[in-house]
C-alpha cells in the first residue's frame, strides 16, 4: 500500500492505494487544515502532522536617512 497526502481547496487528507491495483481509498476525512507529514509507526499506526499556515506580510520604506 501506497499513502499520500491529497489538498484540494485548502484542505489535505490521507490517501491510500494498493501497489497491486484498485481503487484509492479515503484513510482520513477531515474537514480543515493541511497534512505537513505523514509518517508509520512500526505497528502498522499512522502518524501525521497537520495544521495552519500563518505568514506575516511586512512592508520596508526607505526614508533616506541613516
Amino acid at each position: 500500500m501506497l499513502a499520500y497526502v491529497v489538498t484540494q481547496q485548502g484542505v489535505s487528507n490521507i490517501w491510500s492505494q494498493p501497489v497491486a491495483g484498485g481503487a484509492p481509498k479515503a484513510l482520513t476525512d477531515w474537514k480543515a487544515d493541511l497534512v505537513y507529514r505523514i509518517d508509520w509507526f512500526r505497528d502498522g499506526r499512522l502518524v501525521c502532522e497537520r495544521g495552519t499556515t500563518v505568514s506575516d506580510v511586512i512592508l520596508l520604506r526607505d526614508t533616506g536617512s541613516e
